[in-house]
């Protein structure tokens, strides 16, 4: 708005101004010779304003028009002014119109007339001379130049207003010191919104691009939980978030990648019923899952699909050609270590139930977890978003510790709400993970390059 506004005032002040009929001014100056009345001196002031006055009559408008062809006396004073000058006993007579030549007779017709007009009578008192004659009228507008400094000054004042009005009446929470003190659990990672053309694809960036930036915020942020987690030791921990679409499947999915890839032994399960999205996000079916299992129709064996993830190619990220190769299933288990780079499994969500918050109220459930806890050092659940379904605050009772997703720009209602609800959650709140952050606000790097030391090198350390 600030920057917007004036630029958009001042380019359309100049065009309207540029495609304005072009007018000249011509001015004569009139001085008068003041004579003594009873002794009595005449106040300047008083005078001028007295004679401009005089100047603008109807009569001698229609004196000076007869010496103009096509000058009305209606034309005449609309288009001319009589403007006297302080401290002299000077008079300004000026006159317009749309070409210079015809400024300058109206202008030079104007002082004559005056000059005559001030003669007959009683009028004599005073003589009035012409000191300057009219000259060849000058442009008075249009000024296309000016007109867009001023209209370019009007719009920042009026942009200035807006933003003002607009932050305002924003309920969007902008500042991460907000959110943290809100939701009283510290910050874990500040995590960017994926390239457009990984998220266009469905694509993890710690397989796509594992060397990136935003890869190393994924294993900063595996690093933060670890630390929090180290006394809670957390085994099963669910990722949600205030409301739909706020990253947090694609935040638990890479999550996973980066905890595996550092030889941890992992389970990842697509606990959002209503809405998953983790068997698409790894490209494995997602039929058989864990609703499956909870109901019976299929083992935990059989609905766990293992994933072994790609080793990271520098030089194939750098093109975007190391997309999802993940092999899953047998395949995966016959590569093991020597064509993969860790390996995770993963739970699909499987079939939807009708009523997903009574499902998950299940006891059989929260078997499952515990099942997968006493096999797996980690079990990540990606979970329903906390505001929008009763889903999410079902699953507390049944993991170990909370990791809560929430977006820079949250509403400041929604972040209130966040927080009251996990007041009264049943498992340790680990922290909070910001996502859609801005480049500078994502990495603090002081001229350290993560390229320069290859992710994989680096996680084998």
């Amino acid at each position: 708005m600030i920057i917007g506004l004036p630029v958009m005032a001042a380019v359309i002040t100049y065009i309207l101004s540029a495609t304005q009929s072009p007018v000249y001014q011509s001015s004569a100056a009139v001085n008068f010779d003041l004579a003594t009345v009873s002794n009595i001196p005449y106040d300047p002031a008083t005078y001028l304003a007295t004679q401009a006055r005089v100047a603008r009559s109807t009569e001698l408008a229609r004196r000076v028009a007869k010496h103009v062809p096509g000058e009305t006396p209606g034309t005449f004073l609309a288009n001319s002014s009589a403007e006297p000058q302080t401290g002299t006993y000077i008079l300004q007579l000026k006159a317009s119109a749309d070409a210079p030549d015809r400024a300058r007779r109206i202008a030079h017709a104007y002082a004559l007339e005056f000059q005559a007009y001030k003669a007959p009578g009683k009028q004599s008192a005073s003589k009035a001379t012409i000191l300057d004659p009219a000259g060849a009228g000058a442009k008075i507008r249009p000024r296309p130049k000016r007109n867009a400094i001023l209209g370019g000054l009007l719009g920042f004042v009026l942009g200035l207003g807006l933003a003002f009005l607009a932050e305002a009446l924003d309920r969007r929470v902008q500042s991460e010191d907000e959110i943290e003190e809100a939701l009283a659990v510290p910050l874990l990672g500040r995590l960017r919104r994926p390239d457009r053309a990984l998220e266009t694809a469905n694509r993890l960036v710690m397989v796509a691009a594992p060397s990136s930036p935003n890869a190393e915020a994924f294993r900063k942020l595996r690093t933060s939980v670890e630390f929090v987690n180290f006394d809670q030791r957390a085994r099963t921990i669910m990722v949600t978030s205030a409301g739909p679409r706020e990253g947090k499947s694609t935040t638990v999915a890479n999550l996973a990648i980066a905890f595996a890839r550092v030889g941890r032994r992992v389970a990842l399960v697509d606990l959002d019923l209503r809405w998953p999205s983790l068997h698409s996000l790894f490209r494995v079916r997602g039929d058989d899952g864990i609703t499956d299992v909870v109901i019976g129709r299929i083992s935990l064996d059989d609905a766990l699909q293992p994933v072994a993830l790609p080793t990271p190619d520098p030089a194939a990220a750098k093109d975007g050609s190391n997309g999802h190769a993940f092999a899953t299933g047998a395949s995966a288990s016959l590569n093991g270590r020597t064509n993969a780079e860790g390996m995770l499994h993963l739970l699909p969500c499987g079939t939807i139930p009708p009523a997903a918050d009574e499902f998950l109220e299940r006891s059989r459930v929260a078997g499952v977890i515990d099942q997968l806890s006493s096999r797996f050092d980690l079990v990540l659940i990606d979970a329903p978003p906390l505001l929008a379904v009763g889903d999410a605050m079902a699953l507390t009772t049944k993991v170990d510790a909370v990791v809560v997703v929430t977006p820079v720009g949250i509403d400041r209602r929604h972040l209130h709400e966040l927080a009251r609800q996990l007041q009264t959650a049943r498992a340790e709140i680990l922290g909070f993970v910001l996502t859609g952050v801005t480049h500078a606000d994502s990495s603090y790097g002081y001229g350290y390059d993560p390229q320069a030391y290859p992710a994989e090198r680096r996680e084998r350390v």
